[in-house]
């Protein structure tokens, strides 16, 4: 089943519906899930916003310690007091 969202959003005299979805990008352009082709096949226009998903945990420096921490021998973390201390 496909997740999406639809929203009606008034601006002066245009009453536009705006359709969230997750889509795939196939050689640069992205896809629209075919039910959704028929609503914008006679758009004078349509806005996109990109939002790139991307597993944090796979794709940054932080990410990786977090899933492979580095194990330190007699590792002990500070206290409360020691976290606060000026």
């Amino acid at each position: 089943m496909l997740k999406s969202k639809l929203t009606l959003v008034f601006r002066g005299d245009l009453i536009m519906s705006q359709l969230t979805f997750i889509a795939h990008i196939e050689n640069g352009k992205i896809v629209i899930p075919e039910i959704y082709q028929q609503q914008f096949n006679n758009s004078d226009f349509v806005e996109v916003t990109i939002v790139n998903k991307k597993k944090i945990l796979e794709t940054n420096f932080l990410g990786k310690l977090i899933k492979n921490p580095i194990q330190v021998k007699n590792f002990q973390p500070l206290t409360r007091d020691e976290i606060y201390q000026r």
